[in-house]
């Protein structure tokens, strides 16, 4: 991935603790799973084009 850009979402409450005890189980950031979880979703997307 290049240049990063910051940027806002809103997400629910429970899925952000859903995520948060993802990224500690897997000793990553929160900021690196979300980018992980996107760039999957876009990679499986572009597959299917």
């Amino acid at each position: 991935m290049g240049n990063t850009i910051p940027t806002t979402v809103r997400i629910p409450e429970e899925l952000k603790t859903d995520l948060e005890e993802i990224s500690k189980r897997e000793n990553r950031s929160l900021n690196n799973l979300i980018n992980i979880i996107l760039q999957s979703y876009v990679n499986e997307d572009k597959a299917k084009r």
